[in-house]
């Protein structure tokens, strides 16, 4: 392969203009019936707009690249409670992920049950808008565990 010595020069939406997302709201939470005392709840996606979104699904991301990956350094931070039927308990407790990469960005979640709310918190950076070929699979890594959670089960108590 061929490799050029000359650095790559980012304009416009290339360079790291840092797109900035902070959502805190309350809602009143729909659960899906599964039955016997199960709900479903499903999490909601975010979506930035623009060709270098880099909110999209992991799992239709290559699992390596041998190129830079353009996308968008952005930092959103979410907070948002949903009130849920009294008596509603979140299976497997409380959840908390972290994951950090230095150069590329990091990932926190956290989903809490307080009585009847149940608190969402997720925070995601991405540093760069251009993730290096040897940072790729760290920067999918980020991406899936943003989205590994598609919904939270639930039961009566």
């Amino acid at each position: 392969s061929v490799r050029s010595k000359t650095p790559m020069t980012l304009y416009g939406k290339a360079k790291d203009e840092v797109k900035t997302i902070n959502i805190k709201s309350t809602f009143d939470a729909t659960l899906d019936t599964i039955g016997d005392g199960f709900y479903s709840f499903p999490m909601p996606f975010i979506h930035l707009e623009g060709d270098t979104d880099p909110i999209v699904r992991a799992s239709q991301l290559p699992l390596s690249r041998v190129t830079p990956l353009q996308t968008s350094a952005c930092d959103i931070n979410t907070d948002i409670t949903y009130l849920i039927p009294k008596g509603v308990k979140l299976v497997g407790g409380k959840i908390n992920r972290e994951l950090s990469f230095d150069g590329v960005g990091s990932v926190k979640i956290s989903i809490t049950l307080k009585g009847n709310k149940l608190r969402l918190v997720r925070n995601m950076k991405v540093e760069k808008s251009l993730i290096p070929a040897d940072k790729y699979s760290q920067y999918r890594q980020l991406l899936a565990t943003w989205q590994e959670i598609e919904s939270l089960l639930l039961r009566s108590k």
